[in-house]
């Protein structure tokens, strides 16, 4: 394994014990005012590293961090602006999309990585939660891995209304005519996907665009993925169907959809990703902390309700269980 920083500064290399190399931009993320001192964690940690699944997990998640800090629009001009609210305001921000267990790894993925900033780079404070794990005072970041609670589960009807609402946007979104997939469209659509693929609000976000056709015993779509807990990648394959409505029902057909309505802003925005939407700002893939705000906004606007009467919580995490508990049978 090695890792450097040549020829471009910006850029970190990351060659794995098998012989595999993939290049990190830094340049390409946001806070730049956090560059310097990241990377210089992002490299000192990748020196204990042999493959390449650990290092996408570490940038990953310094990607998904600095992202969420973006959005709070604070000008970070240093690491040591960092305090441990902010961690606190991203866990709430993740809380919607992921588990408990998933924010105990992600976090500690990033204390990890910031062990290795340079010398006197952190607040006191957050320092004092970064060295020293094990004792961490009950301020809401958790390194130690939370006890896992059985996630609750929506009802039968309470899953039909919300699908039904679902649909009846997504349908709306993709009407002809239309501009393409837009971010304030965003929450229909991560609904269905849950809902069709059973995959992880992080996995969806990952998805490329990058696909091929099959049509050996039907037509299917292979996609290539990143599952948590799975090293690597894999192959999704999902059946198309091809009808008109078919899409509104079954990944492949869905994930062909999406990316049809994307195409545009994919192109003008260079991206090989399938989440690249419009936005006030341009076309862009939205960070994943920001969904949650999607997700909520969009279940207050359609005034979904649960079966008690009350606004209902919308969460990936949730939905994605109560699918694959209806599935199993």
């Amino acid at each position: 394994m090695s890792a450097d920083t040549e020829p471009d500064p910006r850029t970190v290399t990351f060659r794995s014990a098998d012989g595999r190399e993939r290049a990190y931009v830094f340049a390409e993320l946001p806070c730049p005012g956090l560059h310097d001192d990241v990377q210089h964690a992002f490299t000192a940690t990748l020196g204990q590293a042999s493959a390449l699944a650990t290092s996408d997990q570490y940038f990953s998640s310094l990607r998904r961090f600095l992202s969420f800090l973006d959005t709070l629009g604070e000008p970070f001009a240093a690491l040591s602006e960092l305090r441990v609210r902010h961690f606190e305001q991203y866990r709430a921000s993740r809380a919607v999309t992921v588990s408990q267990d998933a924010w105990g790894r992600e976090v500690s993925v990033l204390f990890r990585l910031l062990k290795n900033a340079p010398y006197g780079s952190l607040s006191p404070e957050l320092g004092d939660q970064v060295i020293r794990p094990g004792h961490l005072r009950e301020v809401g970041v958790r390194v130690v891995r939370p006890r896992s609670q059985p996630v609750p589960l929506y009802s039968r009807r309470e899953l039909d209304r919300l699908l039904a609402a679902a649909r009846t946007d997504a349908a709306r979104t993709a009407a002809p005519g239309g501009p393409g997939l837009e971010e304030g469209g965003l929450a229909p659509m991560l609904v269905l996907a849950t809902a069709l693929s059973a995959l992880r609000a992080s996995e969806i976000h990952d998805l490329s665009a990058e696909h091929t056709m099959a049509d050996s015993g039907g037509r299917a779509v292979l996609v290539r993925a990143h599952l948590a807990r799975q090293p690597g990648s894999r192959t999704l394959t999902w059946a198309v169907g091809g009808g008109e409505g078919d899409w509104l029902r079954q990944a492949g057909d869905f994930y062909l959809m999406v990316h049809r309505l994307t195409a545009h802003a994919r192109r003008a925005s260079g991206s090989d990703r399938l989440w690249c939407v419009w936005t006030p700002s341009g076309p862009r893939v939205p960070a994943g902390p920001s969904l949650a705000r999607f997700l909520s906004g969009w279940a207050a606007d359609r005034r979904l309700s649960g079966d008690d009467g009350r606004p209902l919580a919308l969460t990936l995490p949730r939905l994605r269980s109560t699918v694959r508990v209806a599935a199993a049978g």
